[in-house]
């Protein structure tokens, strides 16, 4: 587990990369003194759950690699505060739920992995707020109460304020989308790019 204090002393460093290290937990105010960080990894690794103030003082981070963890939620504010986040990688966890505008705050978003969640369930909302995204992984079983469809996805993307569904997905390069247990138009499925 990662305790608060851990990184002091640290106060500029760039990138750190906790992968497969067998963290179970993140105190919050652990990345506190880590204001200048950039990338940040903690894939593979036994985290379930995030506090909301576990990144909130992580201003200029770009990159930040969750996969393969245990995550099974998302919650509204833990993202809140990365202002400048342009990759956001979740995928290979067990989240059954975003909340709505979850993502609200990431305006400069390109890059958001959500692939091979078994269970995972988008709410209307979910995707608000991604103006800048370009590419967008997204793979879940269609359980009771998904309802996923092209419409669905539109509405999902359209940012806070009033825009036309054609202008949300103006930046929109690759989207990879696989439903199991049922059919569903891919909008488009280029080859994969490179993870956070």
């Amino acid at each position: 587990d990662l305790k608060s204090g851990i990184f002091f002393n640290m106060n500029f460093l760039k990138a750190l990369n906790l992968d497969s290290n067998s963290i179970g937990s993140i105190e919050a105010s652990t990345f506190e003194k880590l204001g200048e960080l950039e990338w940040l990894s903690l894939s593979n690794n036994s985290i379930n759950q995030l506090d909301r103030r576990t990144f909130e003082t992580l201003f200029y981070l770009r990159k930040l690699n969750l996969s393969s963890n245990q995550l099974e939620f998302v919650d509204q504010f833990v993202f809140a505060q990365l202002y400048n986040l342009a990759c956001l990688d979740l995928s290979s966890n067990r989240i059954r739920t975003i909340e709505n505008f979850a993502f609200s705050q990431l305006n400069r978003l390109r890059d958001l992995y959500l692939n091979q969640q078994e269970h995972l369930i988008l709410a209307k909302n979910s995707l608000t707020g991604l103006e800048s995204i370009m590419n967008l992984y997204v793979s879940f079983s269609l359980v009771k109460g998904n309802v996923f469809n092209r419409q669905t996805l539109m509405n999902s993307l359209k940012p806070t304020r009033e825009r036309y569904v054609s202008e949300d997905l103006i930046y929109l390069r690759t989207i990879y989308l696989i439903v199991k247990d049922d059919s569903l138009v891919v909008v488009e499925a280029n080859n994969r790019v490179n993870n956070c």
